[in-house]
C-alpha cells in the first residue's frame, strides 16, 4: 500500500478495523493464490459474484432485521459500497488475456439482470425491492437499479483497468449518495442557480467525495500498473475535472436517468483529459 493510501487509512477505518483500503491487500493475497489456475478468470469471476452477492445479502439481511438499518440506509450502503468493492476485485483476473473483462463485466451484468428481473415481477424477491427502492415499489428497480448496474458493465467493457472506469463508478457511487445525503441534510436555501431542486452543498459533497475517494483508490491500484504514475498534483488535476464534470451533471434534472447521465459525464471529461491536458 502507498505512503499516501497508510495516510488516509485511519480515516476510513470503520468500526471493528475494516478499512476499504485493506481490499486490494486482501484482493492481492487471493490473486496469488489462484494465479497458478488455468481457469483463473473463472475463478475470479465466481470470487466476485461470491463478494458481491454476499455484500447484498447482508445489507438486506440488516434492512430486515429488526430495524438495525433503515431502508434508506441500505439503499445507501449498497449505493455507495458496491463500486468500490467492485474495482477492487479486478486485481483478481488475468492481465494478458483479451477476455478477461468481459468475464469480468458478467458480474454487474448478473446482478443488473437480477435487478431487472425483479422490477419486472419475474422474480419475487421482497427483500431486494425493500432495500433497493425509495417507495417499496418494485418497478423503481427497472430504473435506478437497472441503470446503475447497465454503468457498471459498460465500464467494465471500455474502460477495464483504466483510471477513467474508475471514475466513472467512483462518482456513480459515492459522488451521487453524498449529494443526495449532504444536500437533503444541509442544503439550507442555497440552491443551484438552474436547478431549485438541488443544492450547493449537495453538488460540492458529490465533488468532494468523489476525488477523495477516486485518489484512495487510484493509489491502492496503482501498484498493478494499470495506468502511467502521475504526480500529485496531475492526479489531482485530472479527477478534479472528471468529478467536476459529473458533479455538474447531476445537478441537472434528469430524473430516473441520472445514473446514466452522470456516468457518461465522467467518461467524456476523463476522455477529454487525456488530449487536453498535457502529462495526463
Amino acid at each position: 500500500m502507498s505512503a499516501a493510501a497508510l495516510t488516509l487509512e485511519p480515516l476510513l477505518t470503520l468500526r471493528g478495523g475494516f478499512s476499504p483500503l485493506s481490499i486490494p491487500d486482501t484482493v492481492s493475497t487471493i490473486t496469488a493464490r489462484i494465479a497458478t489456475s488455468e481457469r483463473r478468470d473463472h475463478a475470479a469471476l465466481v470470487v466476485s459474484l461470491a463478494v458481491m452477492l454476499s455484500f447484498e445479502t447482508t445489507v438486506k439481511a440488516l434492512v430486515a432485521g429488526g430495524g438495525y438499518v433503515s431502508t434508506v440506509a441500505g439503499r445507501k450502503m449498497l449505493h455507495i459500497m458496491c463500486g468500490p468493492i467492485f474495482i477492487s476485485l479486478w486485481p483478481l483476473f488475468s492481465a494478458g488475456d483479451s477476455n478477461a473483462k468481459w468475464l469480468a463485466a458478467l458480474c454487474p451484468a448478473f446482478m443488473t439482470l437480477k435487478f431487472a428481473a425483479v422490477g419486472a415481477g419475474l422474480l419475487n424477491l421482497p427483500k431486494v425491492v425493500a432495500s433497493m427502492s425509495r417507495s417499496g415499489d418494485r418497478r423503481e428497480l427497472l430504473r435506478g437499479p437497472t441503470c446503475y448496474g447497465v454503468v457498471f458493465t459498460v465500464s467494465t467493457l471500455l474502460f477495464w483497468r483504466d483510471l477513467i472506469g474508475v471514475m466513472a463508478l467512483i462518482t456513480l457511487c459515492m459522488g451521487d449518495a453524498s449529494a443526495e445525503i449532504i444536500g437533503t441534510r444541509f442544503g439550507g436555501t442555497l440552491r443551484i442557480p438552474w436547478n431549485k431542486r438541488k443544492s450547493v452543498a449537495g453538488t460540492m459533497a458529490f465533488f468532494v467525495s468523489s476525488v477523495a475517494a477516486g485518489a484512495a483508490l487510484v493509489m491502492s491500484l496503482g501498484v498493478h500498473g494499470w495506468w502511467p504514475a502521475q504526480e500529485p498534483l496531475q492526479l489531482l488535476a485530472r479527477l478534479s475535472v472528471i468529478a467536476m464534470s459529473a458533479a455538474l451533471a447531476e445537478s441537472l434534472d434528469w430524473g430516473e436517468w441520472d445514473n446514466l447521465a452522470v456516468a457518461a459525464a465522467a467518461m467524456s471529461a476523463g476522455r477529454l483529459t487525456e488530449r487536453v491536458l498535457p502529462g495526463l
